[in-house]
């Protein structure tokens, strides 16, 4: 029974914020396995894992990151909360310590109890799904879920398909370790590795950005499509989500959010000088119309819509400082995750009110 793979000693070593979810929850989806505790550095650890330059992160502070037994950042005695939200890597922010997290922040501010459902490689159906199995107490007054631009329509696409695939064949798919028992197989495997370790890889540089810090390389990621461009599944997709996250609000008598969580080229935008290796695409986008669609399902629906955009734009404008990870990494940074706490007690407000009646 021993895996001469040895992916379970390997996986312990990999940030949980950089691996799928395994568990498998609700019909087609996957939660993180739990409790469990990591320490390190989280970006730079996953950088030196695909062999790419760490050199931007050396100085990263180490956290120490606990995740219940449900595999999500809370406390295991959190049995009682007002707030429940839910989201992809931007709302589990894996790297950073848990007093510095968007959802810790909001329930100070508003001084509430708010449940983090935030886990990385998800999207707004899996979402959903953990709302229903795990964000359901007599005590709660609202749920949010955040949606990230970036990739949350490719995401939302991937989901539906396996539901519609579940509902056709009750087939759903898995993420088992398959382990490998022959000692004399795994050697095989390993000899049919190089031998000669791979080259260490620079960090993309896309453009800079003019900051409080002076000109700051930043790397940018493929800029989301408009409306024309979404495939039709995806905007079926997001029609399914819609209608099913309100009728989940509305049987359990609650206020569904919804939270538009932008890339950061779309706040960047007017402020990038792009740098000669950066691709036509990035360098000739403009701001989509992705904002109004998921607003106008939203609104179609009765979910209330809050785009974060502008307070992040805000931010940056007014102070210089970055509210995204520079190079590489997508992410919101503790800064960023200030700003979006404080943008969403605003709109939130009304919830505190509700919950002391």
């Amino acid at each position: 029974n021993f895996d001469f793979r040895r992916q379970a000693s390997f996986l312990s070593r990999v940030p949980p914020f950089c691996q799928k979810p395994r568990v498998p929850t609700g019909e087609v989806f996957f939660r993180r396995s739990g409790p469990l505790t990591w320490t390190g550095q989280v970006l730079k650890g996953h950088l030196a894992a695909y062999n790419i330059s760490t050199e931007s992160y050396r100085d990263e502070p180490v956290v120490t990151v606990n995740y219940n037994r449900l595999g999500f950042r809370n406390e295991d005695d959190l049995t009682a909360w007002d707030l429940a939200v839910a989201g992809d890597s931007f709302t589990e922010l894996g790297y950073l310590p848990a007093d510095q997290l968007f959802t810790t922040i909001l329930s100070h501010q508003l001084s509430l109890r708010v449940l983090n459902l935030g886990v990385s490689f998800t999207g707004s159906l899996t979402q959903l799904s953990y709302l229903r199995d795990y964000g359901v107490c007599p005590e709660l007054r609202a749920t949010v879920i955040v949606f990230y631009e970036g990739n949350d329509m490719e995401e939302i696409r991937r989901e539906y398909l396996g539901l519609l695939r579940f509902q056709k064949t009750g087939q759903r798919l898995l993420r088992e370790l398959h382990e490998q028992t022959s000692f004399l197989r795994a050697f095989g495997e390993r000899l049919q590795r190089s031998s000669v370790p791979p080259e260490i890889a620079e960090l993309p540089v896309d453009a800079f950005l003019q900051s409080a810090r002076g000109r700051v390389p930043v790397t940018l990621e493929p800029p989301p499509a408009n409306r024309a461009d979404q495939p039709e599944e995806a905007l079926r997709a997001l029609a399914r989500f819609a209608t099913d996250y309100a009728a989940f609000a509305r049987n359990r008598h609650i206020s569904p959010w919804l939270a538009y969580m932008p890339c950061k080229q779309r706040v960047w935008h007017g402020h990038l000088e792009f740098s000669d290796t950066a691709t036509p695409a990035i360098k000739n986008w403009l701001p989509t119309d992705l904002p109004t669609v998921v607003a106008e399902e939203c609104a179609r629906n009765g979910i209330g819509f809050i785009d974060l955009t502008p307070a992040l734009r805000e931010a940056t404008e007014r102070t210089g400082e970055l509210m995204y990870n520079a190079l590489y990494d997508t992410h919101l940074n503790a800064r960023g995750s200030e700003v979006v706490a404080s943008a969403l007690a605003v709109s939130l407000q009304g919830i505190r009110f509700q919950a002391e009646r």
